[in-house]
């Protein structure tokens, strides 16, 4: 083989496993199931999703609730306003919730409670939110190097007076929808990134 065979070869070996990296680079969380379901005063909706990252990175993601703005787009401001150390925690959050060009910013105040390792639930503190009612479970399964992300959420909002009238549900389900797959991409790519830290820790980097 010549010297400028050679040369092609090493190239385009090159560009391939670059390639590769690129696509791991930029792979994003799967969401496998959504469902929204309206109820007499709400609505019920419930979230399952892969993530590519160990089930302990997606714990500390999730329970760093000074900085859950960073695994979605429509969290704003987080802060973490009490915690007791016992697993029940005090946080705030603004949101911004758009329909369409339609666009408004939500108070949310939660009380969340550790029940064990990868399962925890919240309520909404009704009078510091916006939210009339709103209760989750987040649970998390690991599969293989992935976790599965199981959500459950019901919830009411004070007024949706805000809200046009011609935004129907099917328009709000796709909206949410939105949300939910971009909660999850964000989810994974701050896990990943908290995987390193994690690994880092026990090589006493």
């Amino acid at each position: 083989m010549t010297f400028f065979r050679r040369a092609r070869y090493t190239g385009l070996t090159r560009v391939c496993v670059a390639l590769v990296v690129l696509n791991a680079d930029v792979h994003a969380g799967e969401l496998t199931k959504f469902r929204l379901e309206p109820e007499a005063d709400g609505y019920r909706m419930n979230v399952q999703g892969l993530i590519l990252a160990p089930k302990a990175a997606v714990w500390r993601v999730l329970t760093d609730y000074a900085e859950l703005n960073r695994i979605s787009p429509r969290i704003t401001e987080s802060e973490l306003v009490e915690s007791n150390g016992a697993g029940i925690s005090r946080v705030r959050t603004l949101n911004r919730l758009c329909f369409l060009a339609f666009c408004r910013d939500l108070r949310h105040v939660q009380l969340i409670r550790e029940r064990t390792y990868g399962d925890f639930e919240s309520d909404s503190v009704a009078a510091e939110s916006d939210l009339s009612r709103g209760h989750a479970r987040w649970r998390l399964e690991s599969e293989g190097a992935a976790t599965r992300l199981v959500i459950d959420f019901r919830f009411a909002m004070d007024s949706y007076a805000w809200v046009p009238s011609f935004v129907t549900h099917f328009v709000a389900r796709s909206v949410l929808k939105e949300d939910a797959e971009a909660l999850i991409n964000g989810i994974e790519q701050a896990s990943r990134h908290r995987k390193i830290r994690i690994e880092d820790e026990r090589n006493g980097g």
